[in-house]
């Protein structure tokens, strides 16, 4: 297992906040990205970037953007959201979908096959342009139902990654579809990394047992598709960590860097029997060097434990 730095990153963005993807490397041969190699990330909000034609282009917004990225690299990130209707960072009510002029549509088997569709559209373009790299970083964004309006940060959403609403779960909207796309359009010639969460923190440390079960039967789904080399991770915002900051009071002066880390250590021990489990055995690696997160990395819980 390891740490990589991904450049794709989603809201409450600050200096000093990037992403952390954990992944599992089960008999697979590491795919080492050169220091300073450039890669695009597309951010897939809704169908309006999936169908439809971009201003000046015949092409959806998604594969607009996949055309302009290949110029300076091969390597491509798309950063998908699905909402979470969620009054509060502990209630789920349902899934939706974005619609192309921003509005909610409520999840069911016909928008998700649509929303696999435009996907699948979208990612089988990025392998005919010759991309050699491909990252799925799957991310909720909690919405009020009533006032549609966020209702907290995802990484504060204290919601388990197969808990049902109105019959549905994460992993039906965002993760099976994004499987079933991505295993149209495999090839030899491409290495998937998949990313099952971003910035999830505070659900993937109290949950931590579901979502290594969905990491694993991610790459189980995955692995015999034709890719060339397959890594399913999910991703934590470095700066938030856990989602355990700001959980009693989330006020904007909370995502200040000083603040978190004064308060991390206090904060940390209300989930900290949660995360060790998870997190025991993950390693810091910067290109072929690897090394114990604990020992290496200058981060404020690296005297905890």
């Amino acid at each position: 297992m390891l740490f990589s730095p991904s450049a794709a990153s989603g809201a409450h963005r600050g200096p000093y906040a990037q992403l952390v993807i954990i992944t599992f490397m089960i008999g697979v041969a590491p795919y080492t990205i050169r220091a300073g190699q450039l890669g695009a990330t597309v951010m897939v909000n809704g169908f309006g970037d999936l169908e439809g034609a971009a201003r000046g282009s015949d092409k959806p917004v998604c594969q607009t953007v996949v055309q302009r990225a290949y110029k300076f690299s091969d390597i491509v990130s798309f950063a998908l959201s699905v909402s979470a209707m969620a009054p509060d960072e502990y209630t789920l009510d349902s899934w939706s979908y974005k619609d192309p002029t921003g509005n909610f549509i409520p999840a069911s088997s016909d928008t998700i096959a649509r929303w696999q569709r435009g996907l699948q559209a979208c990612l089988s373009f990025a392998v005919k342009q010759g991309f050699k790299q491909i990252h799925i970083l799957g991310h909720w964004d909690p919405v009020h139902p009533v006032l549609y309006r966020p209702t907290t940060w995802r990484n504060l959403m204290d919601i388990k990654p197969y808990q049902k609403a109105a019959g549905l779960s994460y992993n039906d909207v965002m993760i099976q579809p994004a499987i079933t796309a991505l295993s149209a359009v495999s090839s030899p010639s491409v290495n998937v990394l998949f990313s099952i969460s971003g910035e999830m923190g505070l659900s993937n440390y109290l949950y931590a047992a579901s979502w290594r079960d969905m990491l694993t039967k991610t790459r189980t789904q995955l692995q015999n598709k034709g890719w060339k080399s397959v890594k399913v991770a999910t991703a934590l915002n470095w700066q938030m960590f856990c989602g355990c900051v700001a959980a009693s009071s989330p006020v904007p002066g909370s995502f200040d860097p000083l603040r978190y880390n004064a308060s991390f250590a206090r904060e940390f021990t209300g989930v900290k029997k949660y995360a060790m489990p998870y997190v025991k055995n993950f390693k810091v690696c910067q290109g072929s060097k690897c090394y114990n997160v604990w020992s290496r990395v200058q981060l404020p819980w690296i005297s905890l434990f």
